[in-house]
């Protein structure tokens, strides 16, 4: 079961910010879900409250789901995995726009505007527009590099793909950032534990896979509701990442979250909103990268 409730409770105040003086670190962290795209920004690690999130669905754990026999619990649970994994958000390409609300140690931001773009298993590109529409910040992710400008400190930062793993020593690739920005899943293993339903017909239940613990919530007719990843590093220090859904709406045929609520845990605490709009699939995109004279390379 999910150990850990976030606390939506309004916290975001209405600020103005220089953009020399936004977290970019934080800001790509949130959006990703505490991956390290934003491998080449140098400023601290943080985390991130948010304001006026939605709570999650109330949960009301009771006993496990079926108690007749071993077989016929394992046979319900195989069951949910199956109907859990046949349910996943298919695409061949997405992109949306988003808003995103950060509460961190730093202070707090509102209204960032994120624009996202991804190529199915090719590439994932994003772009921060904090004021006016001016971008600050662009990062393209593929399965094996990350790159990112930034066009106000005027330098072009270049990591392996191996950078995803390193901000929160939590085994996140590619594939992952993928399924956490779509909304699907993540770290579904195929050995659950703490399996159970509540009055409603909700199911919970975790996954381990080495240190690494996942615990998830669906609704009654499968949609992802929490997501919570945690593992405790070598230094003994909790990581965890913890996404609550909301606003599901049908987009060009399928089930989307329209609004997200993040928790992330790297030593400090940080939550975060992120409203999504504009959202499509199946377009033809691209993914322009300029190269930029005069930029200090990383």
């Amino acid at each position: 079961t999910i150990r850990h409730q976030i606390n939506f409770s309004p916290m975001i105040r209405t600020t103005r910010y220089p953009a020399a003086g936004l977290p970019v670190k934080t800001i790509l962290c949130v959006l990703a879900l505490a991956l390290a795209v934003v491998a080449g920004c140098h400023t601290a690690r943080v985390a991130t409250r948010t304001a006026a999130a939605p709570a999650p669905p109330a949960r009301e754990t009771t006993a496990p789901a079926t108690a007749a026999s071993g077989d016929s619990a394992r046979a319900t649970e195989d069951t949910v995995l199956e109907k859990i994994r046949s349910g996943g958000i298919r695409y061949s390409s997405f992109s949306a726009r988003a808003k995103l609300d950060v509460h961190s140690v730093k202070g707090d931001q509102n209204g960032i505007n994120v624009f996202l773009r991804m190529q199915k298993d090719s590439c994932i590109w994003i772009s921060i527009r904090p004021v006016l529409g001016i971008e600050l910040v662009r990062v393209m992710v593929t399965p094996d590099s990350v790159k990112m400008i930034n066009f106000f400190k005027k330098t072009v930062t270049a990591r392996s793909a191996d950078s995803l793993q390193q901000l929160l020593h939590i085994p996140y690739d590619f594939a992952t950032l993928q399924d956490l920005l779509i909304g699907n899943p993540v770290m579904l293993g195929d050995s659950i534990s703490d399996f159970k339903t509540d009055t409603t017909g909700a199911v919970s239940f975790g996954s381990m896979q080495g240190p690494l613990r996942s615990d998830y919530v669906f609704s009654p007719d499968f949609s992802l509701r929490e997501n919570d990843l945690t593992m405790e590093d070598t230094a003994g220090v909790q990581r965890a990442s913890r996404e609550a859904f909301d606003e599901y709406k049908v987009q060009d045929g399928r089930d989307f979250s329209f609004r997200r609520s993040v928790l992330l845990e790297t030593g400090t605490e940080t939550t975060a909103l992120i409203r999504f709009s504009h959202v499509s699939f199946d377009d033809a995109l691209s993914f322009p990268f300029p190269e930029v004279a005069g930029f200090q390379r990383n």
